[in-house]
């Protein structure tokens, strides 16, 4: 991996994960398309998010999974997640509070902290009734920065817990996001794609480059404004060891907002963590992501590590 750029290398990448999501690459529809999921809004405290769930007629898998994004990201970005669950698996896709589709009563006392998103899953596990299942609970960056909150906080819990590069604390963009919070929704909204060309300028991985335009795009002002100062006081470094589940943490193709060291860290931090290389080519994130998932829905929680994902492990000191 190159160290400046967060570039993987073809030697980087792990065959057997690509091996994986070959054998798993679908040609079938989009997750948002009619027909493949009932799409649907739970109350949470101030209002409602929204979660499309799809159940297949004659699944491959044994339990379902619940699968949460990282900060800000649409389901245009994470559509190919869905392409090895439809017809096999059943899946919830949520989108958290800081989202486009996320509706409030009051904007101006609605609160945009990773620890009302980690409740926040816990009352949609509770609504879905999901805490009286085997289940998977998967989350990517932010929001599995808010799943390892919710740990800590015990706020809520799964029988699997799958996080790839979930965030302990913000690492990127901190001088652009610090300005946010004092400037007014409507500027903000005004100057976004200005402000997105400044934090896309050192960015030289292409893919992520896409997904940071859809990030873009799909930003509402205020709860931007509202979620900055949270972000910036932000670090649950110095918790992790309070967490008593078994987290399974995989790192994915590194790129300016994902350095290898801090998942590391993390993994080392917490005591039941095991952690797993998820180095796809670039392009094939969102696949990786969910050839993971299903790999771990083929089984149940207190089978372990699947056999197809344990060449993925890496041994860390802790």
């Amino acid at each position: 991996m190159s160290e400046n750029t967060g570039e993987i290398r073809n030697q980087d990448i792990d065959e057997k994960l690509m091996e994986l999501i070959e054998k798993n690459t679908r040609k079938v529809p989009y997750f948002y398309e009619e027909g493949i999921c009932n799409a649907f809004y739970i109350p949470v405290e101030g209002g409602e998010i929204r979660v499309f769930h799809h159940t297949p007629k004659k699944p491959i898998t044994k339990r379902p999974i619940l699968f949460a994004p990282g900060f800000g990201t649409s389901m245009w970005a994470w559509r190919d997640f869905s392409l090895p669950f439809v017809e096999q698996g059943e899946f919830y896709f949520l989108e958290t509070r800081e989202k486009k589709s996320s509706k409030f009563k009051n904007r101006f006392r609605t609160k945009i902290t990773v620890k009302q998103v980690a409740q926040d899953i816990g009352v949609i596990i509770h609504h879905l009734g999901l805490d009286k299942k085997d289940f998977v609970l998967f989350g990517t960056s932010y929001c599995g920065g808010a799943i390892l909150k919710g740990l800590i906080d015990r706020i809520l819990t799964a029988p699997s817990i799958v996080l790839v590069d979930p965030a302990p604390k913000l690492t990127y963009y901190r001088g652009l996001i610090a300005f946010l919070r004092f400037l007014p929704p409507f500027i903000i909204g005004i100057i976004r794609y200005l402000l997105g060309s400044i934090a896309l300028s050192g960015e030289n991985n292409k893919a992520q480059r896409e997904r940071s335009k859809y990030v873009r795009n799909e930003s509402v002002p205020w709860k931007w404004r509202k979620a900055s100062t949270d972000m910036l006081r932000f670090n649950i470094l110095n918790d992790l060891s309070g967490i008593k589940e078994e987290v399974i943490i995989f790192h994915g193709p590194p790129d300016k907002h994902h350095a290898p060291a801090l998942f590391e860290d993390v993994a080392r931090r917490i005591p039941k963590a095991r952690f797993f290389s998820a180095l796809s080519s670039d392009d094939k994130r969102e696949l990786a992501c969910a050839v993971i998932g299903l790999e771990f829905c083929k089984i149940r929680a207190e089978d372990g590590i699947p056999d197809s994902i344990k060449p993925l492990e890496k041994s860390i000191a802790k």
